[in-house]
């Protein structure tokens, strides 16, 4: 039987992401494509809530078998303990812990105790951790969320496999090669190109071949032409030299992944030409009345999904194509996993164009790190959503 506990030994340990709510805001409040924004050198504050208690925070989640390990994200089947470790900061005396561990998008353990006074204000924290002595932990894509009740600030998500070796495969050439790059709804399914609206899951599979330990292979994922996740991995000793790569997956079991043409090139950092690369559609991939949001840190700056911790200031930007004039524009914006605000109001302009003067901000502090998704579309009107990813790191 699984179940998340903490050991006896209170250590202090290392790693993760800093994750808060963050309020975000319209530069106006509005659409209009003549807004202005202050800049980052000409003003000071931030649209983060005052409730927040930013300087009360987890961050550098990391897995691994034991407590002072390396880092993984990949455990072979049979593995009966994996250890959660982070940093905290400030954390007051008389709150509690939140541990959720979900697995294939399902709430598998939660758990919670008070902060322990021999762990201390600030510190690392290394004795959490999921297990199964008898059995070995079950297999599939796992989710953690870990939080302080009642401090925004204070709750890191990060994830991890427990998957089988990969399948032997002989090797077709005497180089080192990666091929057959197939993607579909579950490792072992059928190779697919398109998806249905809502789709939840997207599992890559590719053969391998004389692909040296620790080589760093990056997996980039790009959604209508805009590169939304990239992952870097050394090459693990569990996969072999030769083989066939099953557990890997693009997910989002909260809300679907985006609709949309999506492009997943798999290769070597260091050895770029050996490299995969397959492409699919979620739904229909037709450009619509919103369409290729982005962001950067300036309104025409360069897109980018990766900003560095202390980032003043995120832009979205996305172009519009003869939206109805008075329908209800609606903007989410979401936070590792949490919708943090939602707002209506008439959508405003006519033609076409690029709204990109809309942000989000703290100059006192810097953005929050953490993964973002924003969602921007019409109400009732079809097509008219457009979905993107960035990240705070």
């Amino acid at each position: 039987m699984q179940t998340a506990h903490l050991t006896s030994r209170r250590l202090l340990a290392t790693l993760t992401f800093v994750s808060v709510v963050l309020i975000l805001m319209f530069s106006s409040g509005s659409v209009h494509a003549q807004d202005t924004t202050p800049t980052p050198q000409a003003a000071s504050g931030s649209n983060l809530s005052p409730q927040l208690n930013v300087n009360t925070n987890f961050s550098a989640l990391s897995f691994s078998t034991t407590q002072g390990g390396p880092a993984q994200t990949y455990f072979p089947i049979g593995t009966p303990e994996i250890f959660a470790r982070f940093n905290y900061n400030n954390i007051p005396a008389g709150t509690t812990l939140l541990r959720q561990w979900y697995r294939d998008g399902v709430l598998a353990i939660q758990r919670e105790d008070p902060w322990s006074s021999f762990w201390g204000a600030s510190g690392q924290l290394t004795s959490i951790s999921i297990y199964d002595y008898i059995n070995g932990l079950t297999p599939g894509y796992y989710h953690v969320i870990i939080s302080l009740r009642g401090y925004a600030a204070a709750q890191i998500i990060g994830d991890f496999v427990i998957a089988g070796y990969p399948v032997t495969v002989p090797p077709p050439v005497t180089y080192a090669s990666f091929t057959d790059l197939t993607v579909s709804s579950s490792p072992a399914g059928a190779a697919m190109t398109s998806f249905p609206v809502g789709t939840t899951i997207v599992s890559a599979r590719w053969n391998y071949a004389n692909i040296p330990v620790g080589a760093i292979v990056v997996r980039d994922w790009y959604l209508n032409g805009v590169l939304i996740r990239s992952v870097p991995e050394a090459w693990s000793a569990y996969w072999g030299s030769n083989g066939r790569l099953t557990h890997i997956a693009l997910y989002d079991y909260e809300r679907g992944l985006a609709a949309g043409s999506y492009r997943l090139a798999v290769y070597l950092r260091d050895t770029p030409s050996v490299r995969a690369e397959t492409a699919f559609t979620i739904g229909d991939a037709a450009p619509g009345v919103f369409n290729t949001l982005t962001f950067s840190t300036m309104p025409g700056g360069l897109s980018g999904y990766l900003f560095p911790v202390g980032t003043l200031q995120v832009f979205a930007r996305w172009n519009y194509v003869n939206p109805p004039v008075g329908t209800m524009i609606v903007r989410r914006w979401y936070r590792n996993n949490v919708l943090f605000i939602e707002r209506r109001e008439p959508w405003t302009l006519s033609g076409t164009g690029t709204v990109q003067n809309i942000s989000i901000y703290d100059y006192t502090y810097g953005l929050l790190p953490g993964d973002y998704r924003v969602e921007i579309g019409l109400e009732g009107v079809p097509q008219s959503f457009v979905v993107g990813y960035f990240s705070i790191v």
